[in-house]
């Protein structure tokens, strides 16, 4: 008699679990890291070509225009518009929203140096403030590398990487 078993034995299955368990369970925080990575990046050149954006839109419109966050947080949606309100540098109903940038959909810290509330680009493209803005796009737990974008007060803006562990994202 010819028996001709074409399946799985329950051992032979267990351990074929067990070994796929094991391997799943090493390259979880790898593939955490590559996402948080992937998305401190898109964040911060999503930030830095909304800058690049404002300064070209005032430069066009010969007046200026401002990027601020919606809230007191910078993790929060980024609004870029033209003041025509009462509130200087502040978004409200009477302004003229040119772009928004909404919220990360991941959980990274998005800080600026000397608790910058708004960049201010005028007619020229130069920073309406007496030094540029530096912003810091961070893992939360301050454990991989991270992203800056800043802006010179002439109107530069360019990013480069930040060391994981760096007291810039804390």
């Amino acid at each position: 008699m010819n028996n001709n078993n074409n399946g799985f034995t329950l051992i032979e299955l267990l351990v074929t679990i067990a070994v796929a368990a094991i391997l799943t369970s090493l390259a979880a925080p790898s593939f955490r890291s590559l996402l948080v990575n992937n998305d401190i990046r898109a964040e911060s050149e999503a930030a830095k070509h909304l800058l690049k954006l404002a300064r070209s839109e005032a430069i066009k419109r010969g007046g200026p225009v401002v990027v601020s966050s919606e809230s007191d947080s910078w993790e929060d949606r980024w609004v870029m518009f033209v003041e025509d309100g009462a509130e200087a540098n502040n978004y409200d109903a009477a302004d003229t929203l040119i772009f928004e940038k909404s919220a990360p959909s991941i959980p990274i810290t998005i800080s600026a140096a000397d608790s910058t509330e708004s960049i201010s680009f005028s007619s020229n493209g130069l920073v309406a403030s007496r030094t540029g803005v530096s912003f810091y796009f961070c893992d939360p737990e301050n454990v991989l590398s991270g992203r800056s974008v800043e802006i010179t007060r002439a109107g530069q803006i360019f990013s480069q990487d930040i060391e994981a562990g760096s007291a810039l994202c804390q």
